[in-house]
């Protein structure tokens, strides 16, 4: 009968064990937080390019509509410098219709430029307020006599017949496009680094506002000699969870079609 005996390992054997288990861990870290690092890397540039998203839908496209009125004075000014950190501020009106009056006078060019309350919302709200009795206030303008134009209270089932000859919804003081209160859109940075979109009213107070887009650094605008193209140009900037910056930049050119 034989009887094996047992000797253990060697220390060579346990620092070579020791140093095997000691590689696989260190690659393991390694890949843990190399594949950590680019997953809050991907999180932060899905943001920031969410918050360029948003200037390109809201800011460009509701810039785009502004432009000149039908004399010549530009419904765009740029505030170089005036803004949180040195960045710019901008202040455009686009084409409204007041009370359901159109956009555009017997010429075709804009009656009215103010500022929406809400983006997207041009103020022609095709609904309207039905009153105790069950009718609607029009503003009537009579045949042959626009400028004589009177508040009427009319039936619902009258109301497309006035809107086609050239009435508007509402009272006609309350219609009156010099009385809009909402001048002036204003887009500017605030301290948190969030481009804002406000309505100013004609003091320049500002009686609404949104914050449209974050991780904004930067924010500085101009507009080229034929007053017809404005140059939006925006830093965007992010620490990931891992405090590692990134940062990207745009330059968006807005065609003014008015």
């Amino acid at each position: 009968m034989y009887i094996r005996e047992n000797t253990g390992s060697t220390l060579l054997e346990m620092l070579v064990a020791v140093l095997v288990f000691s590689i696989i861990a260190t690659a393991g870290t390694i890949l843990f937080l190399s594949g950590q690092s680019a997953w809050t890397v991907t999180d932060t540039e899905i943001d920031i390019q969410d918050s360029l998203r948003q200037i390109l839908v809201r800011g460009s496209a509701e810039l785009q509509e502004s432009g000149t009125d039908k004399n010549g004075v530009l419904q765009v000014n740029i505030l170089n410098g005036s803004g949180v950190g040195g960045s710019d501020i901008l202040r455009f009106a686009v084409p409204i219709c007041v009370c359901g009056t159109s956009v555009v006078d017997e010429n075709c060019d804009v009656k009215a430029w103010g500022a929406p309350l809400t983006w997207g919302d041009s103020g022609c709200n095709p609904t309207y307020n039905i009153g105790n009795n069950g009718k609607v206030d029009i503003c009537h303008l009579p045949p042959g006599n626009p400028e004589n134009e009177n508040t009427l209270n009319v039936s619902v089932n009258a109301i497309k017949a006035h809107l086609a000859h050239g009435d508007r919804l509402g009272d006609c003081d309350d219609c009156d496009p010099d009385n809009y209160n909402n001048r002036l859109i204003e887009y500017l940075l605030d301290a948190d680094g969030n481009l804002l979109r406000r309505v100013l009213d004609s003091s320049l107070n500002p009686i609404a506002s949104v914050a449209i887009a974050g991780n904004v650094s930067d924010f500085q605008v101009s507009i080229n000699g034929d007053n017809t193209v404005v140059t939006m140009d925006i830093d965007l900037s992010k620490n990931t969870a891992n405090n590692r910056a990134i940062t990207r930049s745009a330059n968006i050119d807005v065609l003014l079609r008015n």
